[in-house]
């Protein structure tokens, strides 16, 4: 295309200098015929910026994990046909199909709409922008071109995908789950069976009523009375990652899972639970009393926001649930300092029926192990879950 526009404009400027040096009136036709050529161009590039129109959707607003969904770009000539256009687009690193075109070409029709499907396979969960950047315009010669941010022709921009945590990609071992489950354990306060209701997916087996399901013909489970240290906390620390991009990504999904897992395994074991998290607004918080609640819980962890601090006020919050000593609790963070934690050391208390996992972030598995050997010494049953294969050098190899 450049090599066009020094084209046009190198032989428009021979005619002019043809027609000043020797006055022949063909240089004259031949000049006056780039003029023409070079203001109709203008014209049209201009009348399809006017008639340009796009919208963006998603064929899912939510998606699971190494689910694929399509993100759809609809750009539509509304009064005039539109030559050329190039749409920039911005894609999180999220998808297993790395790398992503970022750049498309469309010249939609008058009144008709040249769609543009994008194939995503979301590998990490939480909650993605996908943007369109820019949109440029040329003409049908190639001669002119401007560029718009995007923003002026799309009102929602970016669009929002959420991608919902597995529950089944944090525990590795059973060992795990007996050492964040031995605190549970250890205070578990279970009434006697008050009644019974139908089975449903993620109900333990253990639980079930075989007498009454025998004698109506479906399979129900006993109810229990919680106690009041049958309840178990799940802190969610929001302090951000200190690494960025896919690293950065891959932590959080990591730490999204985690929380997730754990919580459909207390389900399971018909443990009843809360999920705390900050809010600048607000608390977050999220009760689990049963396994159908399980689908609203992922969706509440993947729209979690992470800030840089968490407020002290806050911390001081959850070590009061820590010492008053009605509920075990489990905290998942991503720190590699102190600070983010410094609730679990504000004062004296009993901690025997707290666990810390640790998420890993490339670059600070020293400080990390650091940290998990202070606390497992003031008697918080610490993990340090084990690194990850980070997925871009995977692929690569």
């Amino acid at each position: 295309m450049t090599a066009r526009r020094i084209g046009f404009y190198g032989l428009w400027a021979i005619s002019l200098l043809g027609l000043l040096y020797t006055g022949i009136p063909l240089y004259y036709y031949i000049f006056f015929m780039f003029v023409i050529v070079f203001l109709l161009s203008l014209v049209q590039m201009i009348l399809s910026v006017l008639s340009f129109n796009i919208r963006t959707s998603l064929s899912r607003p939510l998606v699971g994990k190494m689910e694929d969904f399509v993100w759809e770009l609809v750009p539509r000539a509304i009064h005039l046909p539109v030559a050329n256009v190039r749409i920039s687009v911005a894609i999180p690193d999220i998808s297993e199909k790395r790398p992503l075109p970022n750049t498309f070409y469309v010249s939609p029709s008058y009144q008709k709409s040249s769609p543009v499907y994008v194939h995503i396979t979301p590998l990490y969960s939480g909650k993605f922008p996908l943007r369109v950047i820019r949109i440029e315009f040329t003409d049908f010669l190639g001669l002119w071109y401007i560029s718009f941010d995007a923003d002026r022709f799309i009102l929602d921009n970016p669009i929002y995908l959420t991608v919902l945590p597995d529950t089944s990609s944090f525990m590795y071992s059973s060992l795990l789950y007996d050492e964040i489950m031995l605190p549970v354990r250890r205070t578990r306060d279970r009434a006697e069976s008050v009644g019974v209701r139908e089975y449903e997916p993620g109900d333990n087996m253990r639980s079930i009523h075989w007498k009454y399901s025998a004698r109506v013909g479906k399979l129900h489970v006993k109810e229990y009375e919680k106690g009041a240290k049958d309840l178990h906390l799940i802190y969610v620390d929001l302090t951000a990652p200190v690494v960025s991009g896919e690293d950065a990504i891959a932590a959080i999904d990591r730490m999204l899972c985690g929380v997730a897992s754990l919580s459909h395994f207390l389900l399971r074991e018909q443990v009843p639970l809360m999920i705390l998290s900050y809010g600048e607004k607000s608390d977050k918080r999220f009760d689990l009393l049963h396994a159908n609640c399980m689908d609203a819980a992922r969706l509440f962890l993947s729209e979690l926001e992470f800030v840089n601090e968490i407020p002290h006020e806050y911390k001081e919050k959850i070590a009061n649930f820590v010492l008053a000593e009605k509920a075990t609790l489990t905290v998942f963070s991503m720190s590699a300092s102190t600070g983010p934690l410094s609730f679990l050391t504000y004062r004296a208390g009993d901690y025997s029926t707290v666990s810390l996992c640790i998420v890993p972030q490339p670059g600070f598995e020293c400080e990390q192990q650091n940290l998990a050997n202070m606390f497992t010494d003031k008697g918080i049953h610490t993990l340090l879950l084990p690194s990850l294969p980070h997925c871009r050098k995977e692929n690569e190899g």
